[in-house]
Order: structure tokens, then C-alpha cells, then sequence
């Protein structure tokens, strides 16, 4: 496969542009073209078998983690989780019926963060369930969408498909609407009783690029090696946003989060390994290009103005998208259409990447992807796959090598307008790892 030269790299010296800098440093092989990589995966998966295997069923226990190991079993593609089950809670004063406020991420939010690692060490996802929201919106056309037609655009208004996220009444409770993920906004207990109720929601951990293009497959057949992932439960009742059921004037005594019955439903799709030489040795081609999704969380924003929030980028790795989630200071979601503008990528002062103000990129991305794409709630993308070009391909026109990148930062404005300030905020990489670095000299 011949080369190409489309990754943007950032070679700004430190001294800035004006200056010259030497041929020297950390670089990489870049990728063959989008072509050439859809033709490459498409004899490989023609070599190939598609399927899939049900794990092991699973439950979930407030702030514990629940761990499962894939089986060895083919090229790992993705883990699909249905979660379902019901959640009781208890008043015993028999003073009043209890009102809760669900947050906006639930039910998504029942789960606090998902691990996926090899062999118990490297670590390929870290990533709370909101932003695998994100990367699924992404990848995935009208999974959000918003329900205001004709209306000016309002973050809280964006849904998720009943099939993919649902709540519904057990006894003794009463839901009602209001502006979540969902379309619910409160459960009602009702006094001296038990009430429960019932929910349940789809997640998709990608191992792959794209379903077109595998880069980052799992290479699984092989009993040496072993992938674990990791659920760790939220508390379910709290004081804020960042627990799914919460009572924000504080939870009484006499009311308790008394039982839950949930079950966690994994299923493995892989592809099978090909007898052909030729497709086998494609298949460890990508296999042996990483495909990652960490997240750093819990960055403080204290100050609003221009470029108020800061993040400095690391380097070493191929840039597909940065993620950025955005929270004020009682774990509530900030609305970015309203509060957060012109977002961008900064090179060592001097070079600006990637700034469009808000607006204009919410409009774009939604018509290219036909949904809500950039605004899962407190969350916009900056998204270097391109797919106004070549929608989910491997077109890396946009994509930023971070191997040759200097002093990147990203960096927003706050409007001073916001409230509930000191916030934070959390940015996941989505990013491949190639194959052949080499160090040029």
C-alpha cells in the first residue's frame, strides 16, 4: 500500500512561525488512503465470518464494580450492554410523598464509568457512560435527536430512542415528563410504601475505528490473550445530577434506596479468523493499529471569558476526536449552545486548528448527521474524521498527528453569563495508536 500524506501534522516551532525548525523529533507512518484501507477491509471481512456470543449475564451493586472477561474467541469488534432491571426505594414516615428529580443523563448514569483492558494492564477504554453517549451519537445517525421542532435549538430537548433508553412505573410510583434523555423528569414515591421503578438502556463499547474500517480489532483467539472490562456502579440516590434519582434540598432520613434487581446483558461481536494468507495478514494489520477512548475528568473551570477553558493536549497518538463535557457546580449539565463558544485546538500560540463558534457547528453537525450528533447534553465534539467527506471512513484530512504537535491546547469561551460556577469539565481522546512510530532523524 503506498503512503499518503493527509494527517495534519502541526510542525510550529516553539519560537513560532517565524522560525525555522529542524528535521527532527518524534514522527509516524501515516495511514494508506481512505481506498486502498475500504478495500483492504472489505477482503478481509469477505475472508471472514461475522458473529457474535452472549457473555455471562451479570447484575450491578451501588459504587461496586462488576467485572467480565471476553471470551477468547476471534477479532473483537465490540461489547453491546442491555441493562435493565428496577430500583426500589422506601418511605417509612408515612409524612409525605417523596419526589425525585432524574437527572438528565439517566439512566445512563446508573453505570459511573467503563474499563476495558488487556491483559489486566493496557488500558484501551476509561470513559464514564455519558461520553460513550457521545461516541455512539457519533457513530451513529439519528441516535439523538431533538424534540422542538420549529423551535430554537435548547440542549435539554435532545432525546434518545425509546429503544435505546427507557423508564416505566412500578408500583407505588409515579413518573413524570419532563426535559431528560428520556422525557422523564421525576418519580413520585408514595408515602409509608415501597416504590420501584423500572428502566433500561443500550451502550455499545467500540473496540474499531468503524464497523468499515477495523483498525484497533481485538486480537482475542489467542488464549495468551485476555480483555476484562470493568463496570463500576453510581450510587443511585443523591443529592445532585450526578446520581440518576436525586432530591436536590437534601434526602430524608426515612427514605432509602432499599433494593435493586438488575441485569447486565454483554454480547461479544467479533470477526473469525480467515484461512486465507492474504486476509490473515491484513487482519493483524489492524489488530496491531490501536483504536482507544480515554478520558480525563474533573478539570476545574473557574473563570468565564475568552478561552477560559484550557486543556493541554498529550501527544504521541493520531487524532480522531477530543470529546469535551461540560458541568457547573452542582454536577448539572452546561447547556454548550448557550454558554460555550468557539471552541479550538491552539498550537503553541501561534496556529489555530479547528475554530468554529458553536452555532455553526452544532447546524453542521447535525445535518451531517442527520441528529443531534454534537450535543449529548453538556458535550461537543471536535471531530477530525470527516464525515461531510466521506461519511465513516477512514478519511484523515482532518485527522491531527499529536506525534509531531506543538504545545496543543484546547481551549473555549465561557459566557460570563453562566451560573453555578466553579464547574469542570472532562475531555476523551478518541484516538488510534499506529503500528510503525519511528523516530525520524
Amino acid at each position: 500500500m503506498a503512503g499518503q500524506t493527509s494527517i495534519r501534522a502541526n510542525t510550529v516551532p516553539q519560537q513560532g512561525v517565524g522560525q525555522t525548525a529542524p528535521v527532527t523529533g518524534q514522527g509516524t507512518s501515516l495511514f494508506p488512503s481512505t481506498q486502498e484501507l475500504l478495500s483492504a477491509a472489505e477482503y478481509f471481512q469477505e475472508k471472514s465470518l461475522h458473529n457474535c456470543t452472549q457473555l455471562q449475564l451479570g447484575g450491578l451493586t451501588p459504587s461496586q464494580p462488576t467485572n467480565y472477561q471476553i471470551n477468547n474467541i476471534g477479532l473483537g469488534e465490540s461489547l453491546e450492554l442491555y441493562i435493565t432491571g428496577s430500583i426500589s426505594f422506601t418511605e417509612t414516615a408515612n409524612a409525605a410523598d417523596i419526589t425525585m428529580t432524574i437527572s438528565p443523563h439517566a439512566p445512563y448514569n446508573i453505570l459511573q464509568s467503563i474499563l476495558v483492558q488487556m491483559n489486566g494492564q493496557t488500558v484501551i477504554d476509561s470513559l464514564s457512560p455519558m461520553e460513550l453517549v457521545g461516541v455512539m451519537a457519533k457513530r451513529n445517525k439519528r441516535f439523538l435527536r431533538s424534540s422542538a421542532a420549529g423551535a430554537v435549538f435548547a440542549q435539554n430537548l435532545i432525546t434518545v430512542d425509546p429503544t435505546a433508553a427507557w423508564f416505566s412505573a412500578g408500583a407505588n410510583c409515579v413518573l413524570t415528563a419532563g426535559n431528560t434523555l428520556t422525557g422523564i423528569g421525576t418519580a413520585k414515591i408514595t408515602k409509608n410504601t415501597t416504590g420501584i421503578v423500572n428502566f433500561g438502556f443500550y451502550l455499545e463499547i467500540p473496540f474499531v475505528y468503524n464497523k468499515r474500517i477495523p483498525f484497533g480489532l481485538l486480537p482475542l483467539q489467542n488464549n495468551s490473550i485476555y480483555a476484562n472490562v470493568t463496570l463500576t456502579a453510581n450510587n443511585f440516590l443523591g443529592t445532585t445530577a450526578y446520581n440518576p434519582f436525586y432530591i436536590a434540598a437534601g434526602v430524608p432520613a426515612t427514605f432509602t434506596n432499599s433494593a435493586n434487581a438488575i441485569t447486565v446483558k454483554p454480547t461479544y461481536n467479533f470477526w473469525s479468523i480467515p484461512s486465507d494468507a492474504q486476509a490473515l495478514q491484513l487482519a493483524q494489520y489492524f489488530s496491531s493499529n490501536v483504536y482507544m477512548l480515554l478520558s480525563q475528568g474533573n478539570l476545574p473551570i473557574t473563570k468565564t471569558g475568552t478561552q477560559a477553558l484550557q486543556y493541554n493536549l498529550q501527544n504521541n497518538y493520531i487524532a480522531a476526536g477530543f470529546l469535551v463535557s461540560v458541568y457547573d457546580s452542582t454536577n448539572a449539565p452546561i447547556d454548550v449552545y448557550s454558554y460555550i463558544d468557539n471552541p479550538l485546538i491552539d498550537y503553541n500560540g501561534t496556529a489555530i486548528v479547528d475554530r468554529r463558534d458553536m452555532k455553526t457547528r452544532m447546524a453542521k453537525d447535525n445535518i451531517y448527521y442527520e441528529g443531534a450528533a454534537a450535543a449529548a447534553i453538556g458535550q461537543y465534539w471536535h471531530d477530525f474524521t470527516n464525515i461531510g467527506l466521506h461519511a465513516n471512513s477512514m478519511n484523515t484530512s482532518q485527522m491531527l498527528n499529536m506525534y509531531e504537535a506543538s504545545n496543543p491546547m484546547l481551549m473555549a469561551d465561557i459566557s460570563a453569563s453562566i451560573t453555578n460556577l466553579p464547574g469542570y469539565f472532562s475531555v476523551l481522546r478518541e484516538q488510534i495508536v499506529p503500528a510503525n512510530v519511528q523516530v525520524i532523524r
